[in-house]
């Protein structure tokens, strides 16, 4: 029988967590999964552990790089590499909880409209119900999640299940390096719809090793360039002296070429275009543009 879910994911070097977030997988309430793992390269006990769970769960599939590849080639060879309809991504060094796929699953199975599904999350150092730093429970629909995409990805990309039928070709697009995501929910919600669930299905481990930490520059120089191109495929207009301004606005932070003068003036001509354009809530975009311009103060 065909599984229903691939779960995909990446390791490189990752023997530290690796074991208790296998482990997280095969414990889950929802059996119909198969769990595509790519070694990318790894010098540590990664090989290893990967090995004895394919011996031990014929559920585990793993493949190997003979060179490190990088995160962005390794995710997309784990995702194409199976045909299950659904894909569940998830990271080496997080924890799922038990019934994470069983609720994703029958949100998606529930809302045919929809083509994304991410959950709430618990960021956590050292042991999740004992270190836990940020909890982010809240309940996302379609139109609070396009708003929140304009500034950055609102959900964690490992507590992510999404429709195959749907997904791009190349899933993770090597031009988006260190938001990669942020770019995938973009093309996604070009055919469908999104939502965060309330329930916290996810324990995110914090760690000075993981992406965001260390690639935060090159990261932020990306996510401006997804902010502005959905901009524009949205239909907005941007006049390029008020591009550093409205990218200022988004990050909450100031940047080369901001101009406090054009901030209000640039707000009410984003949300006249909104109303004009119907393409985002025009109260959510208001907010956020409020919100966010506060921020710079």
């Amino acid at each position: 029988m065909q599984a229903e879910v691939v779960v995909a994911m990446a390791a490189y070097n990752g023997a530290r967590y690796l074991a208790e977030s296998l482990d997280s997988v095969l414990k889950q309430s929802y059996g119909n999964f198969e769990l595509v793992i790519v070694d990318d390269g790894s010098k540590d006990a990664t090989p290893a552990i990967l090995a004895d769970y394919a011996r031990r769960d014929t559920r585990v599939r793993v493949l190997t790089n003979e060179s490190n590849q990088g995160l962005i080639a390794s995710r997309n060879r784990a995702i194409v590499a199976s045909d299950a309809p659904l894909i569940a991504l998830f990271d080496a060094d997080d924890i799922m909880h038990p019934h994470r796929l069983e609720r994703q699953v029958a949100f998606l199975k529930a809302h045919p409209d929809h083509v994304l599904c991410g959950t709430s999350t618990l960021k956590f150092k050292g042991r999740p119900w004992r270190s836990w730093l940020k909890r982010r429970r809240h309940a996302v629909n379609d139109a609070r999640f396009r708003v929140e995409l304009m500034r950055n990805s609102p959900v964690a990309n490992p507590s992510t299940l999404f429709r195959r039928s749907v997904m791009p070709e190349v899933p993770y697009r090597q031009d988006r390096p260190h938001a990669e995501d942020y770019q995938l929910w973009v093309d996604l919600l070009v055919h469908g719809k999104a939502a965060i669930l309330p329930d916290i299905l996810l324990y995110y481990r914090l760690h000075a090793g993981q992406v965001s930490q260390v690639h935060r520059e090159a990261q932020r120089a990306t996510a401006n360039t997804i902010r502005l191109s959905l901009l524009a495929r949205l239909g907005f207009r941007l006049d390029a002296t008020d591009e550093a301004t409205y990218l200022s606005i988004m990050a909450g932070a100031m940047q080369p070429g901001f101009r406090v003068e054009r901030v209000q003036p640039l707000i009410d001509d984003l949300i006249a275009q909104c109303r004009s354009l119907r393409c985002l809530d025009v109260d959510m975009w208001q907010s956020l543009l409020l919100m966010q311009a506060e921020r710079l103060r």
